[in-house]
């Protein structure tokens, strides 16, 4: 059996220096973000999020079907 050799051994094309090129992408694209605002940090937007996906949730299962009167009533005799 051959013995591995980590340093030229890179089987899906990876090195460590390009790992650590996208890495440090990534912390570049992250420090750009924008800071979260008060009502991300206090909690009160995530509630409206919660709140606003309920009822999306609720609204596609339930739906409202119209009021419809009865055509005829129990003393009178055939709509027809």
């Amino acid at each position: 059996m051959m013995p591995m050799i980590a340093s030229t051994n890179y089987p899906d094309g990876l090195t460590e220096c390009a790992v650590d090129a996208l890495i440090s992408e990534v912390d570049a694209v992250l420090a750009a973000s924008p800071v979260a605002t008060s009502a991300l940090l206090d909690g009160t937007a995530a509630d409206r999020r919660d709140r606003r996906m309920s009822r999306q949730a609720v609204a596609s299962v339930v739906r409202a079907l119209p009021v419809a009167r009865p055509v005829c009533g129990p003393d009178e005799g055939e709509a027809a």
